[in-house]
């Protein structure tokens, strides 16, 4: 029996490492993101869903809207325990939500959405 508990851990934890590794974005994204937003500093939004970061580059009128820390520990936690079958993340529809409601105090608006992971989504906009 203890044989068994101690492979259903090996087990668990590496498809936890297996889910999360799944969704791993690609060495170009990365040094895409960290060009475009490494130097920017993100501000919050909050709704009901989550307090959100963005991470806004004005110049190139894109921004990137990610979850909270918490969001996106609880987020791996359940999808890793449930070997991927529970699908944890936000919807995109919450991203664009968030990247909306950003953008609205500068009256702009969302032109195009890209999955980054299922936890960040770029969003492009224009400004009048």
């Amino acid at each position: 029996m203890e044989r068994l508990i101690y492979l259903s851990t090996i087990t668990a934890a590496i498809a936890t490492l297996l889910t999360g590794c799944v969704d791993a974005p690609s060495a170009d994204t990365l040094r895409y993101v960290d060009a475009t937003y490494g130097k920017v500093v993100y501000q919050e939004v909050t709704d009901t869903e989550d307090t959100w970061r963005v991470f806004d580059n004005a110049r190139e009128g894109k921004l990137i809207v990610t979850t909270s820390l918490d969001t996106a520990i609880s987020s791996g936690k359940a999808e890793g325990a449930t070997l991927g079958l529970v699908k944890a993340a936000p919807q995109q529809e919450s991203f664009q939500r968030v990247a909306e409601t950003f953008l609205k105090k500068r009256k702009c608006s969302v032109a195009e959405s890209r999955k980054i992971t299922r936890l960040d989504y770029e969003f492009t906009y224009t400004c009048p």
